[in-house]
């Protein structure tokens, strides 16, 4: 739902996007919204983050990929390269920090009067980033969040009915690992990656 309901509100509100840019893709919340991002029939989805081999997955689930490097300057360029000069309509930020940073620094590379929408969902890096003043004046810009209280509840929970079906429809693939409740101790002890669901039956 991180990623879904910024999506859907975007997609109500001005269209498909054509670009949809994801900043920490390669988590399972940044797994599905590229999903996501493609279901919606987005034009081109652009990933960045760290580690090759996580990335490559990114790509098999259809986005282009951005290996960040954490230098600030260097990861704006690699993203402005990857963009093409051409900014993203919609930005999904798991990462914020640093990452965000470069998103700033690539965005005010860019000419052009295209609007932005840029969500923060997530603050993996850091819970700060500084945002220049010169992007804010240089197009259409908006910044906002994702997270439970960032939405109205009745939209949230029709949109959640939504994404459900979207599930069970196995329209999204969820990396996840399952034990019955009668194994939770095992289930426990081996909470890592991927995500651990216990099932009553």
């Amino acid at each position: 739902m991180s990623s879904w309901m910024p999506l859907t509100t975007h997609a109500e509100a001005s269209g498909t996007p054509g670009t949809v840019l994801t900043l920490g893709p390669t988590g399972v919340a940044g797994r599905l919204a590229v999903q996501n991002a493609r279901g919606l029939g987005a034009g081109r989805i652009i990933g960045a983050g760290r580690g090759s081999e996580a990335l490559r997955d990114v790509r098999d689930l259809g986005a282009e990929t951005v290996e960040l490097s954490g230098d600030p300057q260097a990861d704006a360029a690699a993203l402005a390269s990857r963009l093409g000069g051409s900014a993203p309509a919609l930005v999904l930020d798991f990462l914020w920090g640093t990452a965000a940073e470069a998103a700033f620094g690539a965005l005010s590379q860019m000419p052009g009067a295209n609007a932005v929408d840029y969500v923060e969902i997530g603050s993996v890096i850091g819970e700060g980033a500084t945002v220049p003043a010169s992007l804010l004046r240089s197009r259409p810009f908006r910044l906002s969040g994702s997270g439970i209280g960032s939405f109205d509840m009745r939209d949230y929970v029709r949109r959640g009915r939504d994404y459900l079906q979207l599930v069970a429809d196995k329209r999204v693939t969820l990396d996840v690992r399952t034990f019955p409740l009668d194994r939770v101790e095992d289930a426990w002890a081996n909470a890592t990656d991927p995500r651990t669901v216990l099932t009553a039956t």
